[in-house]
């Protein structure tokens, strides 16, 4: 019968099963970057697999798994990083991303060199049952194994390192490009990256003192293994969660630039004041750049280049300017419509964006505002 340590150590493998299975069915569905998040899963899943074998010394499955693994377990936090970068990249999707999986499967390539030519079968077993098992002294051909197991332990923890400062990188460049791109911020600004961080940091250190100890303390006490498969599972659920619920940033037929005739600036910025005059697109929640782009006959690149440069605004604060500014009308005209009836019809998505964006362009609240209104 399994007791609590042992639950807690199988926890991951629950975890990152549920998940796979998950994000197996949402890959057949549909061509997200959730296919990436599958990947990600579906290599936990196999590492812990082998090493909760390993753990209650299964050494058979271990020693048939461990070539595999190599390259599973090397392979999570750049499946991590292919995902984010799907997730928030509005150019064509590059097969190039691809060679973030190349160390690991050169890593696996040399596991194989080592234990599918340099070692029989049944030095293999010996080795997994014996020197990654116990402390016992090193023998050839198993010192080089051991040493080359010890690479795979550093590398694991470097590319920990490497990947969560470049998930950090990413998503701020995200954060910044989509204020020149989307109207609306609140459900493309991954807010949940700030959480992932935290739990990643800590999944951070619970891999650094893991891959720091030898796997034979581990066996002699399995408490040990509390905290970095406790947090690993939290961290885990986190993700597939979150990725679950995560919608995909930039469609399709909004991240190919199509040609369109370059029109004089002072042209270009004279209609587009216009249009927002006249036909009031910003009332559509969900304005894109390119969506203005193709009122006016442009492209987005040259249609943000006007924004920036010669309104001096980016494209978010440009229509929800005009936002605010229509939402003054029902503000003092009506007061009998709620706020978020208001910020609904000036094309806001939530009550709020609307109160947050209104209390920074005019220092007070749309409620404030409205009272204020009522005295005068």
């Amino acid at each position: 019968m399994l007791d609590f340590v042992h639950i807690i150590i199988l926890l991951p493998v629950f975890v990152s099963f549920f998940w796979g299975i998950y994000f197996m069915i949402s890959a057949v569905l549909e061509k997200t970057p959730k296919r990436h998040l599958l990947f990600f899963f579906l290599s936990t899943f196999l590492s812990f697999m082998a090493g909760v074998a390993f753990f209650f010394k299964n050494y058979t499955f271990y020693q048939a798994s461990y070539v595999p693994v190599v390259f599973f377990a090397l392979s999570q936090f750049p499946a991590l990083y292919i995902y984010i970068h799907s997730l928030t990249n509005q150019n064509v999707f590059s097969k190039r991303i691809y060679f973030h999986y190349l160390y690991p499967f050169i890593a696996m390539l040399s596991a194989v060199v080592i234990h599918g030519f340099y070692m029989t079968g049944q030095e293999n077993y010996i080795f997994v049952s014996e020197y990654l098992a116990t402390d016992k002294i090193l023998k050839p051909p198993y010192k080089i194994a051991f040493i080359i197991d010890k690479c795979y332990k550093m590398s694991f923890i470097a590319l920990a390192i490497f990947y969560y400062i470049k998930v950090n990188k990413r998503v701020k460049e995200h954060r910044k490009k989509i204020q020149d791109y989307f109207s609306s911020l609140d459900l493309v600004n991954l807010k949940w990256i700030d959480i992932l961080n935290i739990l990643f940091f800590l999944t951070l250190l619970s891999g650094i003192f893991f891959h720091s100890l030898e796997r034979s303390l581990f066996i002699q006490y399995p408490v040990l293994l509390i905290f970095p498969h406790l947090s690993l599972a939290v961290f885990l659920w986190f993700v597939g969660y979150f990725g679950s619920q995560q919608a995909t940033i930039f469609k399709p037929n909004t991240i190919i630039e199509q040609e369109k005739p370059i029109k004089e600036q002072d042209s270009l910025r004279k209609e587009l004041l216009d249009l927002m005059e006249k036909e009031k697109p910003f009332l559509k929640p969900d304005i894109t750049l390119p969506d203005l782009a193709l009122y006016l006959n442009t492209n987005r690149t040259y249609l943000s280049k006007i924004l920036n440069e010669h309104i001096e605004l980016n494209f978010n604060q440009f229509i929800n300017n005009y936002r605010l500014e229509y939402s003054l009308k029902y503000l003092n005209d009506y007061d009998d419509m709620s706020i978020l009836n208001i910020a609904d019809l000036c094309g806001f998505n939530s009550y709020d964006t609307f109160n947050r964006c209104f209390k920074k362009k005019y220092n007070m609240s749309p409620k404030q505002f409205r009272e204020q209104a009522q005295i005068s």
